[in-house]
């Protein structure tokens, strides 16, 4: 480096030595995850950039370890049940490790069919439905509805089924 004025200049030579930021990490998502679900993982990294990283799921996930940098697993563990994972990001400036808490929730509905997809006008008519996945609603697996015909007949929408208690399908 050279400093210069009216009556000279001063010169110094150094070495710089630039160190990589280590990672740091600060969250990571999802926390919460369905029963039998597959998910991707993601950490929050507000700090150097990581050159590998290290998941640890605690048993309730299959893989349970993974070296990506968001790793899509499928949750083995059971309803309710917790899991103590760990996700650590490393690099030349160092690593961070975040400890995290998956719980596990119920599977997601899979309704597979539904029957009868039609019926008469203007009576009653229950649905049969088979659910593949996690219980849902209507837990009985069958929903009481009326039909009714628009002047046009328009098909039963099956988005329409998939609520609690009984409703009126157009």
């Amino acid at each position: 480096m050279t400093a210069t004025n009216v009556s000279g200049n001063s010169t110094f030579n150094f070495v710089l030595t630039v160190s990589t930021l280590a990672p740091n990490l600060t969250a990571d998502s999802p926390l919460s995850v369905p029963q039998n679900a597959s998910r991707s993982y993601s950490a929050t990294n507000i700090g150097g950039v990581a050159t590998s990283w290290s998941w640890n799921f605690g048993g309730g996930a299959s893989p349970n370890t993974s070296t990506a940098s968001n790793p899509t697993v499928t949750i083995t563990g059971t309803n309710g049940s917790t899991y103590n994972g760990s996700v650590t990001a490393t690099n030349g400036g160092g690593n961070s490790t975040f400890n995290f808490i998956m719980t596990v929730t119920m599977p997601l509905p899979n309704i597979t069919s539904v029957t009868p997809l039609s019926g008469p006008s203007g009576v009653n008519q229950s649905f049969s439905l088979i659910n593949a996945g996690g219980r849902s609603q209507p837990t009985a697996g069958t929903l009481a509805a009326v039909l009714h015909r628009t002047p046009a007949p328009a098909p039963i929408r099956r988005s329409s089924l998939v609520r609690k208690g009984s409703t009126t399908v157009r």
